[in-house]
């Protein structure tokens, strides 16, 4: 305290003229109408700009929960459209009544915590697990098309056998011609997966979509898988060699949706008996 004193006497003269000048400033802003106008304008513009400022840095960290709202929405998007898309392929209007009883498919929106993209098996995990109805077998897509098929469940957590696994078949139809084929990735380039068994007399064209065909339940038709880049074909071979740009980025992989097909269990049950004695 005594050496706050001592300091304050030291620069009592410069302090005295910090006080007048602010009494001086106070004074001229109050009683000049020309100075006041153009001290409250400086000073709404300053506070303006110190609001917008605030107003960024919070939007900036709220970016991870906007993300999970707008995640939320896209999956409910999803169920309404094949919802939609069924009533218009079998030609039938639900009710609304009937209608909250029938959802051939679900999606789960869960964020990404975990990716590989440069082993032969490359697996991710997920923030959503048995707690909320995940189950082993799922497919599972992306904003932008296929992601893959879970793998393991925990409560909270499940990985995904990601389509960057050369064990994971994919059933693929080629849009243009609506020829049935099966995607698989080669385990090289993690930006292309490849087509097999495409017969050599169907017309392969580079640009062509390539889309799920929904012949298992675990993904819906029409499901995005990438683009034609490359066709090739040896006089020896019955099929092309088609390389396929993928639609997801692998790399960049941050919202990903589990696809839950209430009607899976009964048309697997259904086709086992197919090939039992």
């Amino acid at each position: 305290m005594r050496r706050l004193l001592q300091l304050i006497h030291y620069y009592r003269a410069f302090l005295l003229f910090l006080v007048l000048e602010f009494v001086s400033l106070i004074l001229l802003v109050r009683f000049n109408p020309y100075h006041s106008a153009s001290f409250f304008y400086s000073s709404n513009v300053l506070t303006g700009k110190i609001f917008t400022l605030r107003n960024n840095i919070a939007q900036y960290f709220s970016l991870v929960s906007k993300n999970e709202e707008l995640a939320y929405e896209n999956a409910l998007l999803r169920e309404q459209y094949y919802k939609l898309r069924h009533e218009f392929r079998t030609g039938t209007s639900l009710l609304p009544e009937e209608s909250k009883n029938f959802e051939p498919f679900e999606f789960v929106n869960a964020t990404v915590i975990n990716n590989s993209t440069r082993k032969f098996h490359n697996f991710i995990t997920i923030n959503a697990g048995a707690a909320n109805g995940l189950e082993p077998g799922m497919g599972v897509i992306g904003p932008s098309g296929i992601i893959g098929k879970v793998f393991s469940v925990s409560e909270n957590y499940a990985t995904i056998s990601s389509a960057l696994n050369i064990d994971v078949l994919t059933s693929a139809v080629i849009k243009s011609d609506g020829t049935f084929c099966t995607a698989r990735w080669s385990g090289e380039d993690p930006r292309y997966i490849n087509l097999l068994y495409v017969p050599r007399h169907i017309s392969v064209q580079k640009g062509d979509s390539v889309v799920t065909s929904g012949f298992n339940p675990v993904f819906p038709s029409d499901i995005m898988i990438g683009i034609i880049e490359d066709v090739s074909l040896k006089e020896s071979e019955s099929f092309y060699n088609v390389k396929v740009a993928l639609s997801t980025d692998f790399y960049t992989l941050s919202q990903v949706y589990v696809i839950k097909n209430p009607l899976a269990e009964e048309r697997n049950r259904l086709e086992e008996n197919l090939f039992m004695p």
